[in-house]
């Protein structure tokens, strides 16, 4: 008969400061509710983001387009107060030329 091996040794116990980080099981609990808790926050919080982001490109495009229709406008008005300068222009050329012509038939007169 061979002799039996000898039963293996017990785990060494574990070092005095593990023991002290060990958490109990409701500690654990807590700090898996917890964890949960700022998961769902940080999912709010990155939601709430995305819309305001979304609120201010909408609002940007709105003051972009407001900006190409005030420009088209002050070009339309320039335009506009260009012919109106040159029509009043016109006129004046027309009444001095009157003014000149009545002048001519009173003095050929």
């Amino acid at each position: 008969m061979h002799p039996s091996p000898p039963p293996p040794p017990p785990p060494p116990p574990p070092p005095p400061h593990c023991v002290d980080s060990l958490v109990n099981e409701d500690e654990l609990q807590a700090l898996k509710v917890e964890l949960e808790d700022m998961r769902r926050n940080r999912e709010e919080l990155r939601l709430k983001l995305r819309k305001k982001e979304w609120e201010c490109e909408d609002r940007q495009k709105e003051r972009d387009q407001e900006r190409n229709n005030v420009d088209k406008l002050n070009q339309k008005l320039t335009r506009k107060g260009d012919e109106l300068k040159e029509a009043w222009s016109r006129q004046q050329e027309v009444v001095d030329k009157m003014g000149q012509l009545q002048e001519r038939v009173r003095n050929w007169v």
